[in-house]
Formats: structure tokens, C-alpha cells, sequence
């Protein structure tokens, strides 16, 4: 009987376990997906968009956070290239871009035609000073997120649509008020 009831308490206290590790990886997965929502508002993108650029970035080894800040920036830059001013001016000019055209795009689509252009370049000295005027410090990292392309963003989109993974812009809504929920 004593162990038939440790075995239940033992029983009870792992699926407690279980439940708390479940709300915590739900939590956190809620707050991703809150986060993805946020930066494709801010940026204006979706955020199927920016988790295909997100998961070729982890691939080139360059991390989340990265991607995003560098993604940020390249619509920063783009958009003071478009009038003007900023870092990026000469590095779009060297590329043979009109960052007024560019600003029309969607960030993924920025991102596809400056990848293909900086591949164009003879060096890697200057892949690197293009990206990293265009992309901030994580620029030159990217290179290897760069290195397919458009046709390459084009081919992940198309492969992370059939695994069924890439999150709506409604889905991610959906997440956005169950954190609020959660948040209350």
C-alpha cells in the first residue's frame, strides 16, 4: 500500500511536471510568434516572410536576432537611400539599384534582389563592405544566408509551404490576443 501510494504521488508529481513544462514551451511558443507578428508589422512584411528569411539565416548560421535586427535595418536603410541620405547610398549605387524601387518591395523581395546583386560582386572584401553598409554589422554574416539568392528564398518559401510550417498573418493575430489573454 506505501508504495502503491508513493508510486501515485510519484505519479501526480511528474504530470504536474508535465503540464508546467507544457504551459512554459506553449508560452514561449505564443511570445514567438507575438514577436514574428510584431517585426513583420513594423517592418511591413507578414510573417511567413520573415520565417522564411529567419530559418536561412539559422541555416547560414547567423541567428534570429540577428536576422531580424539586420532585416530592420535593411528597410532603414533602404528607405534613407530613397531620399538620400544614409550608409547604404553608395553600396546600393555600386550594386546599380534605385533604392527608390527597392522601398516598393516587401523585405523579403529587398532582400532577394540585393542577395543576388552582392553575389554579383567580384570580392568577398567587397560583398562585405556592401552588406555591411546595407545590412548593419551582421552584414558580412549573412553572406553565407545570401548566397542562393532569390532563387534560394524563393525555394525555402515553396519548401516550408509544403511542411505546412509558415504561420499566417491571421494566425499570428490570433497569437498576439491569446498573449494578451494570457498577459490579463
Amino acid at each position: 500500500v506505501n508504495i502503491a501510494k508513493k508510486a501515485a504521488l510519484f505519479g501526480a508529481a511528474m504530470g504536474a511536471l508535465a503540464f508546467g513544462a507544457i504551459v512554459v514551451m506553449t508560452k514561449k511558443g505564443l511570445a514567438a510568434v507575438d514577436m514574428l507578428a510584431k517585426l513583420a508589422a513594423n517592418i511591413g512584411s507578414t510573417v511567413a516572410s520573415i520565417q522564411v528569411l529567419q530559418h536561412m539565416a539559422t541555416l547560414g548560421g547567423v541567428s534570429i536576432e540577428k536576422m531580424d535586427k539586420s532585416i530592420a535595418k535593411m528597410v532603414k536603410n533602404i528607405g534613407e537611400s530613397a531620399i538620400g541620405i544614409g550608409t547604404a547610398t553608395d553600396a546600393l549605387k555600386e550594386l546599380n539599384l534605385d533604392a527608390k524601387q527597392l522601398e516598393r518591395l516587401s523585405p523579403d523581395q529587398m532582400f532577394g534582389i540585393l542577395s543576388d546583386a552582392i553575389n554579383k560582386l567580384p570580392t568577398a572584401a567587397r560583398k562585405a563592405t556592401v552588406a555591411y553598409d546595407i545590412f548593419g554589422r551582421a552584414g558580412q554574416e549573412l553572406l553565407v544566408t545570401m548566397s542562393g539568392g532569390s532563387q534560394a528564398i524563393d525555394e525555402m518559401r515553396e519548401k516550408m509551404e509544403d511542411l505546412g510550417v509558415l504561420i499566417g498573418d491571421d494566425q499570428a493575430r490570433m497569437v498576439e490576443q491569446a498573449n494578451d489573454a494570457w498577459a490579463d
